[in-house]
């Protein structure tokens, strides 16, 4: 019959899956447990700490700055899109970190609730005017009415009030 892992092998190899930015199916190769295994010792263990482990016991500003390296350790090149904690985003120590690692920041003035705006109400439309009308068999399926509504209606042809009720291509045909 084998032996139980010790608790301090538990807890290195839960230690290295939340921080080395290995995938859990590698650091269970590394360390000879099963994926399943080590899924479960990294359940207990937040479910022993309430949530993830250190989390609670380490200033606001720390959790921070322990999860921003964790997620540039574990990028994929992919974009960060939303701030950890909301004063940490606005930090100047944040900010030099993203750039250092090659993130592009975008902020707007402090208190402009409008600099979203117009984004979000393109998307409230899309979802609207098309997505929530029928379901997609696949993504790609999606991908191509998605541009199919963009380039050959919403552009062209739909009339925005923003724009005097012009369309987005008349509206810049107009100033150009």
């Amino acid at each position: 019959m084998a032996s139980r892992p010790s608790p301090e092998f538990r807890a290195e190899a839960v230690r290295v899956a939340l921080t080395s930015g290995l995938s859990r199916k590698q650091v269970a190769a590394d360390f000879g447990v099963g994926f399943s295994t080590l899924s479960r010792w990294i359940q207990q263990e937040r479910s022993a700490a309430r949530g993830r482990p250190g989390e609670y016991s380490l200033p606001r500003v720390l959790r921070s700055d322990a999860r921003l390296r964790f997620v540039i350790t574990t990028s994929n090149s992919e974009p960060l899109r939303r701030p950890f904690e909301s004063a940490q985003y606005c930090s100047h120590d944040y900010q030099k970190i993203l750039r250092q690692h090659g993130f592009e920041v975008s902020m707007s003035g402090k208190g402009n609730c409008y600099d979203n705006a117009a984004v979000e109400t393109f998307f409230k439309t899309i979802k609207a005017e098309l997505i929530w009308r029928r379901s997609w068999p696949t993504r790609r399926a999606a991908e191509l009415a998605i541009f199919e509504y963009i380039n050959g209606f919403y552009n062209p042809r739909r009339k925005h009030s923003a724009l005097g009720r012009k369309s987005p291509l008349a509206f810049e045909a107009q100033a150009a």
